[in-house]
């Protein structure tokens, strides 16, 4: 009567597939639980790859333009002149040309800075 063993690469693939759903559960949960920005539409999906991208260099975007605001305000309120509002400024720093959907938006603006000097 002869015991059957396992061969041994059978056990190795077993042990590193084991080893690999593990690893990928535990970042997973300490992924989504650490950024709760990640999470779309209250399911817990990891952004990833190019909308991840998009994300960060949203949020970048919107704090360098939120202390350029800040800064600016402060200087404004110091000579006595109304603060801007944030959107108003993003719109005028954006990279974009103008159309005519914007002509709200930027009277708002020149509402808010004044006229411009020449």
């Amino acid at each position: 009567h002869q015991s059957k063993t396992l061969p041994p690469f059978f056990i190795f693939v077993t042990l590193c597939t084991t080893m690999r759903l593990c690893l990928s559960i535990l970042l997973r949960f300490f992924l989504s639980s650490s950024d709760n920005n990640n999470i779309i539409g209250g399911r817990n999906r990891i952004i990833t790859g190019p909308r991840q991208r998009a994300l960060q260099r949203a949020t970048r975007l919107r704090a360098r333009n939120t202390r350029i605001a800040n800064h600016l305000n402060a200087q404004r309120i110091a000579n006595g002149e109304r603060p801007i509002s944030l959107e108003s400024l993003e719109l005028v720093l954006s990279a974009r040309d103008f159309t005519g959907e914007d002509y709200d938006e930027l009277l708002q603006y020149n509402e808010e800075n004044g006229p411009a000097v020449g």
